[in-house]
């Protein structure tokens, strides 16, 4: 991130604006104490997304919209912790979605969860 050819990167600059921007907004919603434990959870040494199983975020994503608004206040901390840790739900997933795509012949971004999403959220 703070090689000389990168620092210019728009896309780069893009991304870390995003990361300003949710970090914000975080602070905003939940109590400084849960607002801190969020963001440690989102800049721990083992936080890593590459080649991220995406379809984790979607089915948190269920979950949560199916929450009381009060709820999805409470549980913004364990879910960015379930997301940087990926835990053995995350892990028994990945493994579904590899055999999944074997089973296939795709990539396991291909693999979609059938989850249904309301048409309105009540936030």
């Amino acid at each position: 991130m703070l090689n000389n050819k990168n620092i210019w990167d728009s896309n780069i600059n893009q991304v870390r604006l995003f990361q300003s921007s949710v970090s914000s907004c975080i602070k905003e919603t939940i109590s400084e104490k849960a607002a801190s434990r969020t963001i440690n959870y989102m800049n721990s040494d083992y936080c890593w997304f590459d080649n991220y199983f995406t379809q984790y975020v979607d089915l948190l994503n269920h979950r949560f919209i199916y929450m009381e608004p009060e709820k999805r206040l409470k549980n913004i901390s364990i879910m960015a912790k379930r997301l940087a840790e990926q835990g053995e739900e995350y892990q028994q997933l990945r493994k579904e979605i590899l055999e999944a795509a074997a089973d296939h012949d795709t990539i396991p971004d291909n693999i979609r969860l059938n989850l249904d999403f309301p048409e309105d959220i009540d936030w």
